[in-house]
């Protein structure tokens, strides 16, 4: 063979691997992007506190939440709420007056915004506890 048809051969398989290469990954997904909570836009949250000598009673109701981010019996908002101090006399119901879900407890004293946090980071919309 000669040269040049060497030379034909070789551009031709290397412009063929090139054709044939493969798609470039994906970027990775970012620590904020898996530490960000599905956030149901259109979830509704209320909630009312009450306050006592040494806590706080508060009653939080919502509509809309994702279920996976609640969790069951929404044990994934009372965790979050231990984040804000001692969850006590914890009740959490489904379907009741009139809302999706329903939970009670007492928090120690000025743990408010603590609690509103709490509820967006299992998916609620800002919420202020009045």
């Amino acid at each position: 063979m000669h040269a040049t048809t060497i030379m034909n051969l070789i551009t031709v398989s290397l412009a063929g691997l090139a054709a044939a290469a493969p798609a470039p990954a994906p970027a990775p997904i970012t620590e904020a992007e898996v530490a960000a909570p599905l956030v149901a836009r259109d979830s509704e949250t209320q909630c009312m506190k009450r306050y006592g000598v040494f806590f706080d009673a508060f009653i939080v109701r919502g509509k809309r939440f994702h279920a996976d981010v609640l969790g069951k019996d929404g044990i994934s908002l009372r965790n979050q709420l231990k984040g804000c101090g001692a969850v006590t006399n914890w009740g959490f119901e489904y379907n009741k007056d009139g809302w999706d879900w329903k939970a009670t407890f007492n928090q120690p004293l000025g743990q408010a915004r603590c609690v509103g946090h709490a509820i967006q980071s299992v998916g609620g919309q800002n919420v202020q506890c009045q």
